[in-house]
């Protein structure tokens, strides 16, 4: 089973030490005032949203709902403990939440987005977000296709936006100057988290050891693709190569500012926005 697939789908995600990171209120904010005001500028309405990897927390799909027309808003992720807390956190916000779920116009699928090929749907959008830093977790060949699926399901002139780790911040991260953090929970439980950037094979590598009463009690490996926005590297990937190789219109990468009250790889975001 891949990291992934044992991280988010069978653990219980609620009691993990990062759980946190779906309610930070300063970056959602600098999420949707992108997402908002992209949608605004190229005169996008009667939206119809795709929110992938939702997670637990509705507070995005709750904010497009109130600043713009919504057709329909549906929401995927791999695990069903999120997709429920989602649903409930959207019900309790949205007086119409019932009664979208009554007539389809808004959905909640269990799905890991590597299925998102096999997937047969009708549902078409002009809005996907990857919220959150969801992107990446794959080989970069895995990667290409989920960037395909969405590219299928995108109407023409639709926006596809990535929340993604700023590129040159994780470019010094090498063995030799490695990125640690820890976090120390209220039972005294301690996570201490190594992360190093291979720029050869492009990817960001976390080793987090879980300590209980100073005790070693687990290490958790995670790794992540992060691709510049272009490169010109022979054999190496970028957001400009995506676009060139799935025929998107363009690309463009909006800076996040720097979350200082985050951890690890959230702490420093951009987002990566792609148009049919």
């Amino acid at each position: 089973m891949s990291w992934h697939l044992s991280y988010y789908q069978t653990g219980d995600l609620v009691s993990r030490y990062d759980y946190q990171i779906y309610f930070e209120d300063f970056r959602i904010n600098n999420e949707i005032e992108v997402v908002s005001r992209l949608l605004t500028q190229h005169n996008i309405s009667n939206i119809t949203l795709l929110n992938l990897a939702c997670g637990p927390n509705a507070a995005h799909s709750i904010a497009l709902v109130k600043e713009h027309a919504i057709s329909y808003v549906d929401h995927i992720d791999i695990n069903k403990q999120f997709l429920e807390l989602n649903r409930t956190h959207f019900n309790a916000t949205h007086k119409h939440h019932q009664a979208w779920l009554d007539d389809e116009k808004c959905q909640y699928i269990e799905m890991d987005m590597q299925a998102l090929e096999q997937q047969k749907t009708d549902r078409k959008y002009n809005c996907i977000c990857l919220f959150g830093n969801s992107f990446g977790f794959f080989e970069h060949s895995v990667n290409l296709t989920v960037l395909k699926s969405l590219y299928q399901r995108l109407d023409n002139g639709g926006l596809l936006f990535l929340t993604v780790p700023k590129y040159n911040i994780n470019l010094a991260r090498n063995k030799s100057n490695p990125f640690t953090f820890s976090v120390n929970k209220e039972d005294g439980t301690v996570f201490k988290s190594s992360r190093t950037y291979n720029k050869d094979t492009q990817q960001s590598d976390c080793i987090t050891e879980k300590y209980i009463n100073g005790l070693l009690e687990e290490t958790t490996h995670r790794s992540i693709a992060i691709y510049p926005i272009e490169i010109n590297e022979p054999g190496k990937y970028s957001y400009r190569k995506f676009q060139q190789l799935l025929g998107f219109r363009s690309v463009e990468l909006e800076k996040l500012p720097h979350n200082p009250n985050s951890n690890g790889l959230m702490m420093d975001l951009d987002m990566i926005v792609f148009q049919k």
